[in-house]
């Protein structure tokens, strides 16, 4: 069967370039979170 795509190769690189970024500054301030919330149990 024929595949026609209308968009952009470099529009979904560039989505997925986007979705990654995120998922990772998501990852990192959950990090960070666990990391201040333990400092802060442990200091009190």
């Amino acid at each position: 069967m024929l595949n026609i795509n209308f968009v952009p190769d470099d529009y979904i690189q560039n989505n997925e370039s986007r979705r990654t970024n995120l998922m990772y500054l998501v990852l990192f301030a959950v990090v960070m979170a666990a990391l201040g919330g333990s400092f802060l149990t442990i200091k009190i």
